[in-house]
């Protein structure tokens, strides 16, 4: 119901009386002199009356709806059926669910220890688990997986199964597919395991060497050699595969690097050993993991290091003519970009002639930090005597050419060159 004024400007008075309807303001817009006042209001209710007064006047709304009433009984359409000829509705749905269900279903907790090689998992989670030990009459029990965890690692199972019931109380015959396993043995079973008893889990033990703890890994610069040795207890010497791998998490899960894996000959007793070959991973990598080939429940993880990735990107234009014998001026500074952390290590430089012979040579210590920045030699000596065409090189170790700068003389100033 919309009331509009009389005349531009004109405000008026409205009041509402309920008699079964229930009017609200829905809509009010003040009087103006540019247009006229509107205001709305909206009625609710089923069945009734509602008389509206404005400015002298009154409209009188009259409104009914016939409430249909839903059967309370209905009937389920087979006049053999136990509601007919009707029931209520709840009813026949109870009747439904306790002719399928008509005993009580088992829940199972259990871990599943899987004993197969290689990648795939031989469980699956799709399909139903028979039991052909435990039945009911004569008939296989059907356990469907309801929720579960997956220990990759360890290939374990944790889950909670609930058993599936027959219609009619007479469970049909199902092909049994082929299992996943290498043998006709179950998961855990060639060594009397049974779920449950985690007494007959075979231990690490049975391998005969347990791996402590790996030992502290410093930051290093990546693609460097890494210093990284483990403890191990043996209960007999023997010869054996290790994997190792870097993740950029501790737990092992979101790895980095490919695994790699080494033989190591474990002596008797509880010793430390080196891995060989090993070397500072991709910036990403913050943790290694190692773990036994042949019994992989042997799982050990570092502390969390930087491996730093350190790039020489150029050395700033060097002045001609340097003095012989004396330091180049200005400083010799050069531009570096770092990756993945913070690590002070020890640059080396040298100078050489136009034969590219060392003529002088030098190092020092920077610390270099994740972004890109420059950095100064407080002193490169030039050698004594006169050079043309010289040329300075940095790099990580003696006698490496990571960066090399523009050609430069060394002579006195002044004086005729040699």
């Amino acid at each position: 119901l919309l009331m509009l004024g009389d005349a531009e400007g004109n405000s008026f008075t409205y009041n509402a009386i309920d008699a079964g309807l229930i009017p609200t303001e829905k809509l009010f817009v003040a009087a103006s002199p540019i247009g006229r006042r509107t205001d709305g209001v909206e009625i609710t209710g089923t069945t009734g009356t509602a008389l509206i007064s404005c400015n002298g006047g009154s409209k009188t709304f009259s409104f009914g709806f016939a409430v249909t009433t839903p059967s309370a009984e209905w009937c389920a359409g087979d006049d053999s059926s136990d509601a007919f000829p009707h029931k209520p509705l709840l009813h026949i749905i109870g009747d439904e669910i306790m002719a399928q269900y008509s005993r009580a279903k088992y829940m199972v907790q259990m871990p599943i220890i899987e004993r197969i090689t290689g990648t795939k998992s031989g469980l699956n989670i799709n399909g139903s688990l028979i039991d052909t030990e435990f039945k009911d009459n004569g008939v296989n029990r059907k356990f469907v997986i309801n929720r579960g965890t997956f220990d990759a690692r360890h290939r374990t199972w944790d889950l909670d199964l609930i058993e599936l019931l027959p219609y009619d109380g007479a469970q049909p015959e199902i092909e049994e597919s082929g299992a996943y396993y290498e043998s006709d043995e179950q998961p855990g079973w060639d060594s009397g395991y049974i779920p449950g008893n985690e007494g007959n889990v075979p231990s690490s033990e049975d391998f005969g060497v347990v791996l402590n703890h790996i030992d502290t890994i410093a930051d290093g610069r990546y693609a460097t050699v890494m210093f990284a040795t483990f403890e191990y207890a043996a209960a007999e010497a023997k010869t054996a595969n290790i994997c190792y791998y870097f993740s950029s998490d501790a737990a092992g899960n979101l790895a980095v690097t490919a695994e790699t894996a080494v033989e190591i000959e474990f002596a008797a007793g509880t010793h430390t050993e080196t891995i060989p070959g090993i070397t500072y991973p991709t910036y990403t990598g913050k943790y290694l993991h190692v773990y036994l080939q042949d019994d992989e429940d042997e799982f050990i993880s570092s502390n969390e290091f930087d491996s730093v990735l350190i790039v020489l990107n150029h050395i700033d234009t060097i002045s001609s003519p340097q003095e012989p014998n004396s330091v180049i001026t200005p400083n010799v500074t050069f531009s570096t970009t770092t990756t993945g952390g913070s690590l002070t290590i020890r640059i080396y430089w040298d100078i050489r002639n136009a034969s590219d012979e060392i003529v002088s040579s030098g190092s020092q210590s920077f610390a270099f930090s994740t972004g890109t920045s420059d950095k100064t030699f407080t002193l490169v000596a030039t050698p004594k005597g006169d050079y043309e065409d010289c040329t300075l090189c940095i790099g990580f170790s003696a006698g490496s050419k990571t960066a090399i700068s523009n050609t430069f003389t060394i002579f006195v100033s002044g004086g005729s060159k040699a």
